[in-house]
Formats: C-alpha cells, sequence, structure tokens
C-alpha cells in the first residue's frame, strides 16, 4: 500500500517535469525562428516596373570619369523655340538638348568643342538678343565668321580670320587651340559649328553657361589640329564653301 502511494507521487511530478523540458525546447525553437519568411532571392533581376536603387555602400561615378552630367530636365520648352544650349565653361564644350515628349529639354542633340576665356560668364542663362552677322570685326583686330550675339561683349563665332570676308586667312594656330581657355571671353567654334548657332538664332531658347569636369551626355568632340597641313590650313576644315582646299584634300585622302 505505502508502495503504491508513493507511485502516485512520483508521477505527476514526472509529468510535471517532462512538461517543463517541452516548453522549454518550444520557447527555444521560437526565437531560433524568423517571424517573417526571407524574400527568395532575385539575383540581380529587377522585376518588372522597378528600377535597381543604389546602396550606401555602392561606389559613387565620378562625372569626369563618366562623362555624363545632369542634363536640364527643369527648364520646359516655350513657344516655337526647338533647341536649349548650354556652355561647359570648364570642359570648353558646347552641349545642344532639344525638347523631349513632355516638353522638356533632356534630349542631347549636338555637341561643338569651343574655346572660352577669362570673360567667359561661368553661369548664367542668356536669351538670345537677337543680333547676327555674317562676318563681325573682334578684338585684336581679327575677324570672325556667324557671329552669334548671346550677352554684352560675349558672342558665339568662328576661329578669328586675319582679314575680313578672307575664308583663306583663318588663324590656324588659334584653330588648334580649340578646346582650351584662350579667347578673350566669346565662344570660339569651328565655322560648321558657328554658322548652325546662326542659322538656329531663332530656334534657341536660351544659352546656358556652367563649369563642369564632366564635357557633357555627348562626351567631348576631337578636333585634329590642321598647323602642319601647310596646303590647307589657312582654311576652315568643316567650311562648306567649294573653294575650301580641305574638300580636295579629304577627296584624295
Amino acid at each position: 500500500m505505502k508502495r503504491r502511494m508513493k507511485l502516485l507521487t512520483v508521477l505527476p511530478l514526472a509529468a510535471v517535469l517532462v512538461a517543463m523540458v517541452l516548453l522549454g525546447l518550444a520557447g527555444r525553437h521560437g526565437k531560433d525562428k524568423p517571424a517573417d519568411p526571407l524574400p527568395p532571392e532575385n539575383n540581380g533581376e529587377v522585376e518588372p516596373g522597378g528600377q535597381d536603387q543604389p546602396g550606401q555602400d555602392d561606389p559613387v561615378e565620378d562625372p569626369a570619369e563618366t562623362g555624363r552630367e545632369a542634363i536640364p530636365a527643369d527648364v520646359e520648352r516655350t513657344g516655337d523655340y526647338l533647341y536649349y544650349i548650354k556652355v561647359n565653361d570648364e570642359a570648353n564644350v558646347v552641349t545642344v538638348y532639344a525638347a523631349d515628349e513632355s516638353g522638356y529639354y533632356t534630349v542631347p542633340y549636338r555637341a561643338m568643342l569651343c574655346s572660352t576665356g577669362s570673360a567667359t560668364p561661368t553661369s548664367g542663362v542668356f536669351e538670345l538678343p537677337g543680333n547676327r552677322w555674317i562676318w563681325k570685326s573682334l578684338f585684336g583686330d581679327v575677324y570672325g565668321q556667324y557671329a552669334t550675339h548671346i550677352t554684352g561683349d560675349i558672342l558665339f563665332h568662328s576661329v578669328p580670320y586675319a582679314r575680313n570676308e578672307d575664308k583663306g586667312s583663318l588663324k590656324y594656330e588659334e584653330y588648334d587651340k580649340l578646346g582650351t581657355s584662350c579667347s578673350m571671353g566669346c565662344v570660339r567654334l569651328q565655322v560648321a559649328d558657328a554658322h548652325w548657332i546662326y542659322d538656329n538664332m531663332f530656334f534657341i531658347q536660351a544659352v546656358e553657361f556652367y563649369e563642369s569636369p564632366a564635357p557633357g551626355p555627348l562626351g567631348r568632340p576631337e578636333v585634329p589640329g590642321i598647323s602642319d597641313n601647310v596646303t590647307c590650313r589657312d582654311w576652315d576644315p568643316t567650311d562648306p564653301d567649294e573653294n575650301n582646299p580641305w574638300r580636295n584634300h579629304s577627296a584624295n585622302g
């Protein structure tokens, strides 16, 4: 009888101990289990309509190395204007932008190598006054083709010529400096580029000046020097004039 009573006393205690052990294991397992399932791996793929977002540890691109810059998406087209021009005074590059379907100038259209100078604006937005000249006298007793007034004494124009209306008197040593800051302040261009701005003056909404080591979304055009070509160097190679000796030079290789 005593043995039976002792057994009845021990069994409930054993049951309690087993229950405590099981509860402890369940609680432990619950702490190791994540509250929510982890998202499936996507192997770097972007879901439809999504876009990769850079993390804090991602390297930041240097615009001077990539050649890219922020385009003027905040500039809205007005009236019948077709183009917006940005002049990079530091990189000596002119970039023309066209309007996108939403009416903002976000489409890089044309890049031009230029030469600026100490008096060139480094910032500011200017509407063209509407003055232009096929030939224009410049500082230093020289002349420029296809000059377009920007602001004050600042113009777009060709590389200088020694004589007025003489396309065969190009300052070829100055032409070889395109892409450097060497002007008095005007924006020097190849004849073809100066001519394009001259022709499209009334379709240009404004000209913006800025400074950046990044040339622009279309990069920096390359313009070979011409001083070594004694036969042709007195002419701008891009001048469409039928008398331009570069035409025959190009045809003959």
